[in-house]
């Protein structure tokens, strides 16, 4: 059996995304933007969870709260659409946990979901 464990943080931050198909093409705006984690696998026999949800969290606040919260994301990723931030934060979690999906919503009703490339 398979089981999922999603654990979730939020985080306020300003970008410019420099594409026309953006309906704030080059203007500065911010998002209350929210990220869902998702870790897939066997239930550990001796803790009875998939993943340390403890040692999760706190990754989760250390590489995308605290770096990223009422931020410029500009500063960080280069011309930071939704799917280029959601990309950025699964490729940091992705080098220390066993990261499934996720998803980046924007508070305006979009959401990118990642996930890892086939082998």
């Amino acid at each position: 059996m398979i089981a999922r464990l999603e654990l979730e943080v939020g985080f306020s931050a300003a970008h410019r995304v420099d594409s026309p198909r953006a309906s704030c093409a080059g203007l500065l705006h911010g998002h209350n933007f929210r990220v869902r984690v998702a870790f897939e696998g066997q239930i550990d026999p001796v803790s009875g969870t998939v993943v340390d949800a403890p040692r999760a969290e706190a990754l989760l606040r250390e590489l995308v709260f605290a770096p990223f919260d009422h931020g410029v994301l500009n500063d960080l990723i280069e011309n930071p659409t939704l799917e280029r931030v959601a990309a950025h934060i699964f490729g940091a979690l992705a080098t220390v946990l066993p990261v499934a999906e996720l998803s980046l919503e924007d508070g305006a009703g979009r959401r990118a979901v990642v996930k890892p490339s086939a082998p």
